[in-house]
């Protein structure tokens, strides 16, 4: 009997809205706003399509299609939940895999910069050249460490004994997302984290031109090795907090992916109406929306929740039908 109330009141509260026309119309349960004139599957999640009744449609425009209404005060009952688009700060932090950097290659590079950097200012001019292209060939293997000139320079002047000895001064090479590309920059701040919870800041110094087979970017810091308490080859966790200033922001769960983009649910009085939208970054919190919403509208907070209530619906339906 309970489930048979369920039925019953999901068929009472809820308007499904689909095309005008009086032709069969076959709908995904998953993706509402997709339908078709003919028995398919959905080319999003793959599930069959379901013939949409006659005594179930009722709209009179495309963007219907993409309607949910629920009668007065029923949302409440239901325990949909809605949230405001925000415009505030967007704090993003981004959480890296690292390893304390052993690298003999990168340390000889250095070397024999360092080596025929001091010989350059050493002999005579006509020497000279011969010794420029010797630092220009190192430079250019450098590159795809995202070292320059400038740089190489910094690592001989500050010290790169940590590359290959334990010291004072060691470096940790950290593994960024590619999609993360420009958020990080020479200079940047990097907090790391050990098994142990001991905590340890460094400073980015390089960061790879190549993107790895994991689609992974290179990054390196430097940091101060107190009490030579860590050692080469150690694993740690690291982390990088950006103000990416000001934002237009929804809860992290609000929206469902659907195919190439992104549907919210957006309030409209008694109605939720299906919007696509461009989302960018995201934190544990909120996500960044590029496209589709302004500060201030009303979405669901939880979308899957309307999404479910259909299925069930078309399963009830079914069901009774035989």
């Amino acid at each position: 009997m309970k489930f048979v109330f369920l039925v019953s009141f999901f068929l009472n509260n809820f308007v499904l809205y689909s095309n005008p026309n009086n032709n069969k119309v076959y709908y995904c349960p998953m993706h509402p706003s997709y339908t078709s004139d003919k028995p398919g599957t959905c080319p999003i999640c793959k599930m069959d399509l379901v013939l949409m009744e006659s005594d179930k449609k009722h709209v009179e425009t495309e963007e219907d299609v993409k309607t949910i209404s629920i009668k007065e005060n029923i949302s409440d009952m239901l325990g949909i939940k809605t949230s405001k688009v925000i415009n505030k700060e967007f704090i993003f932090d981004i959480v890296m895999p690292g390893i304390v950097l052993y690298d003999k290659e990168l340390y000889g590079m250095i070397e024999e910069y360092k080596y025929n950097l001091e010989l350059y200012n050493t002999i005579s001019d006509s020497e000279k050249q011969r010794i420029k292209d010797i630092l220009n060939s190192i430079i250019i293997k450098t590159t795809n460490y995202g070292l320059d000139e400038k740089s190489i320079i910094e690592f001989i002047d500050n010290g790169y004994k940590g590359l290959v000895f334990p010291d004072k001064i060691m470096f940790v090479a950290v593994y960024l997302d590619e999609a993360y590309a420009n958020s990080i920059k020479r200079g940047d701040i990097v907090e790391f984290y050990q098994s142990n919870n001991f905590k340890f800041s460094g400073e980015v110094i390089s960061i790879s031109n190549l993107v790895d087979q994991n689609r992974k970017i290179r990054v390196i810091a430097k940091f101060r090795n107190k009490d030579m308490t860590l050692k080469h080859g150690m694993y740690v966790e690291s982390r990088l907090k950006k103000n990416l200033g000001q934002k237009i922001l929804i809860p992290k769960d609000s929206y469902i992916e659907y195919g190439d983009e992104d549907v919210v649910y957006v309030k409209s009085k008694d109605s939720y109406k299906m919007r696509m939208i461009k989302t960018g970054l995201s934190n544990s919190e909120y996500t960044e929306v590029i496209e589709g919403l302004v500060e201030g509208e009303e979405i669901v907070s939880s979308p899957n929740f309307l999404i479910d209530s259909e299925t069930r619906l078309k399963g009830a339906i079914n069901s009774h039908s035989h």
